[in-house]
C-alpha cells in the first residue's frame, strides 16, 4: 500500500495486547473485515500483557460486575489451546491471605479480601476459607504470623501472557484479520461523521474503531484523558535457592495482604523464578509511555527491600540475582 491509500475496514483495532488481540481474534472469527495495528511488534514489553505470568481469579474482588466474564475467559482459553496446540492457561489453584480483623487495601477497594469472598459466593465460584492451621498445614513455605485467614479458589492460576498474544493473533490471521506492526497512530479525527485514523503509512476510514492502546490510550484520546490514570507496575524476579515445593501442583499463586502496605503476589515462570510485584506511583501527567525505562534501575536499596518484603511471605532462602 502506498502512504496516501485509505483502507476501509469494518473494524480497526489499535493496539494488539491482550484486549486488542482477543477483540481482533473474535471479530474476525465473527466473519468482520478487521484491521489490527500495533506501533510495535506484539507480543512485546510496552504495555501490560508480558512478563511470563499473569495470574487469573474468578472471584473478582475488584469488583463483583468482572466475576461473570472470569469463567468464560477461562473456557476461551482452553478453547484456544485446543486450536493453536499451545499451553496458556495453569490452574494451579490461587490463595489470598489476609491478617484477620485488618483492613486489606487493594486495586482501590478497601476490603479486597472481604470483596473477594463475597463475589465468590454470590455467583458460585468454588473456593475454601481457610484458617491459619489450615494453611499451615497446606501450605508450610509460607512463614505466616498465627492470626491470618485465607481464600482459597481452585479453579485460579496463571496465564502466560506473550503467548496469549501470539495465539490469538494467529488465530485472527486463519480468520482473515488483516495485522500491521511498526505502524504507529498519528492522529484520530471526526470528519463529517465519519471516523480517521491517520497513522504513519496509511489512512483508515473504519465503520468501527477500537483502542485498546493502553498507556497511549490519554495521548490517543486526548478527551478522555481526565478520566485515566496510568501507573507503573514492576515485576521482579528473585530465584529461590530450591525449587522443592513450588511446583505448579506443589503450590498457589498468592496474593499476600497481611501486613497492609501491599501485596505479594508469586506466580511460577519458566525460569522458576519467584516473583514479586510492587505497585509504584502513578505516572506523571506529563511523563509519556514512550519515555518510560522499560529495564528500571535496580539499585541495592530497592533489591533489598524487595527481597525482604518476599522473606516475610515465604519459608525460603533466595539467591543473589534479581531481574526486574
Amino acid at each position: 500500500m502506498t502512504n496516501d491509500s485509505t483502507v476501509r475496514p469494518d473494524v480497526l483495532v489499535i493496539g494488539l495486547g491482550a484486549m486488542g488481540s482477543a477483540t481482533t481474534y473474535q471479530l474476525a472469527k465473527r466473519g468482520a473485515k478487521v484491521v489490527g495495528i500495533d506501533q510495535f511488534s506484539p507480543p512485546h514489553a510496552h504495555g501490560s500483557t508480558h512478563g511470563e505470568t499473569r495470574i487469573t481469579r474468578q472471584g473478582i474482588g475488584e469488583g463483583r460486575q468482572f466475576v461473570p466474564l472470569a469463567p468464560r475467559s477461562h473456557e476461551l482459553w482452553r478453547e484456544i489451546e485446543r486450536e493453536t496446540g499451545r499451553e496458556l492457561l495453569t490452574q494451579c489453584g490461587g490463595l489470598i491471605v489476609a491478617r484477620a480483623g485488618w483492613a486489606s487495601h487493594m486495586h482501590e477497594q478497601s476490603d479486597f479480601f472481604g470483596d473477594t469472598v463475597r463475589a465468590a459466593r454470590e455467583f458460585g465460584v468454588a473456593h475454601e476459607l481457610l484458617g491459619v492451621a489450615d494453611i499451615e498445614a497446606r501450605y508450610p513455605q509460607l512463614a505466616l504470623d498465627g492470626d491470618e485467614t485465607g481464600y482459597f479458589e481452585p479453579g485460579a492460576g496463571y496465564l502466560a501472557p506473550e503467548a496469549c498474544v501470539s495465539a490469538q493473533l494467529e488465530l485472527a490471521v486463519r480468520h482473515g484479520a488483516t495485522l500491521h506492526s511498526g505502524e504507529r497512530v498519528l492522529a484520530i479525527r471526526n470528519e463529517g461523521g465519519q471516523t480517521v485514523v491517520q497513522t504513519d503509512q496509511r489512512t483508515y476510514t473504519p465503520g468501527t474503531t477500537i483502542v485498546s492502546a493502553g498507556p497511549w490510550l490519554p495521548g490517543l484520546l486526548p478527551q478522555f484523558a481526565p478520566n485515566l490514570v496510568v501507573r507503573r507496575q514492576v515485576l521482579y524476579w528473585f530465584e529461590t535457592e530450591s525449587d522443592a515445593g513450588y511446583g505448579a501442583n506443589e503450590f498457589p499463586i498468592f496474593i499476600w495482604l497481611s501486613s497492609g502496605t501491599g501485596a505479594a503476589v508469586r506466580t511460577m515462570c519458566s525460569t522458576d523464578f519467584r516473583k514479586l510485584t510492587a505497585m509504584l506511583a502513578r505516572m506523571p501527567s506529563r511523563l509519556r509511555p514512550s519515555n518510560v525505562k522499560h529495564q528500571p534501575r535496580r539499585s541495592r536499596s530497592i533489591v533489598t527491600s524487595r527481597r525482604k518484603k518476599l522473606r516475610r511471605c515465604l519459608n525460603s532462602t533466595f539467591a543473589d540475582g534479581c531481574a526486574a
